[in-house]
């Protein structure tokens, strides 16, 4: 069962999101028809064309386009080197849980990383390296009763990647909870800047919820959407990839909307 306190978000999502939103405007337009005729038209055309848009790669990303680019550009093992060596230095890196995945086969433990937290993982680690920085890992599961995903993200990279992992926060189930409670932490150990690692298209909102938090960040961005030395033959075919991409940049524009809203109501 899914926490309470995501059911409605998890519904907005699908309601809004591809392929759930074109799919949604299709059927509403059908609905009005018989009452409507030509707005009916007009709904259901719209609706099929924008899944069509989205479900390509080459919609995809100029959708990701849209908030990859405040993650340019990507952090590099020179500019971290120098930011190390300034005045006011990192203290920490902070690790997004990106979900798990669970399923009583799977051995040693039932929980694993996703592909995207795994990608998220990965770069930690790397930065942590380059840098000796501890890291944080912050994420709660989704789901009643689960391990956390901070947790199962923190035991992995202790057991299979053997290397530390020094904070776990694991009561956050979303980016601003990650990071006013990250915060929180981190500020109780001297640290007031960090490194902080996700994906691209989920940076922007993460960077402007940690600032808001009271730290500085330096982003480190990963897994960028791809359009950058894509193969394009086949960009225009639709693709569960493209609506992958879409769904997941159309999600953070809609998080960066509803962040403005919720800054201008307080």
């Amino acid at each position: 069962m899914i926490e309470p306190a995501l059911i409605v978000k998890r519904i907005v999502d699908n309601l809004l999101l591809p392929p759930g939103g074109p799919l949604v405007l299709t059927l509403v337009g059908l609905l009005l028809g018989s009452r409507r005729p030509r707005l009916g038209k007009s709904l259901a055309w719209s609706g099929v064309v924008l899944g069509l848009v989205l479900s390509t790669r080459l919609g995809a990303y100029g959708v990701a386009e849209l908030v990859e680019r405040a993650s340019l550009p990507a952090l590099s093992q020179a500019a971290l080197k120098s930011a190390l060596a300034s005045s006011a230095p990192p203290g920490a890196i902070v690790l997004l849980a990106g979900g798990t995945h669970f399923d009583l086969r799977e051995l040693p433990a039932p929980d694993l990383m996703s592909d995207r937290t795994l990608q998220r993982a990965l770069h930690a680690v790397r930065v942590s390296r380059w840098s000796e920085l501890p890291i944080l890992v912050s994420g709660a599961s989704v789901y009643v009763g689960r391990v956390a995903e901070a947790q199962t993200i923190a035991r992995i990279i202790r057991e299979d990647f053997l290397h530390p992992v020094k904070w776990i926060e694991d009561d956050s189930l979303d980016t601003a909870e990650n990071a006013s409670k990250s915060a929180r932490m981190l500020k109780a150990e001297g640290v007031n800047k960090i490194v902080l690692v996700t994906d691209a298209t989920h940076m922007w909102r993460s960077v402007l919820s940690y600032e808001s938090a009271g730290l500085r960040v330096i982003p480190a961005p990963m897994a960028f959407s791809g359009s950058q030395g894509a193969d394009w033959s086949t960009a225009w075919l639709p693709s569960a990839q493209g609506f992958g991409i879409s769904g997941r940049a159309l999600h953070e524009l809609l998080g960066l909307l509803w962040y403005r809203l919720s800054r201008a109501i307080r």
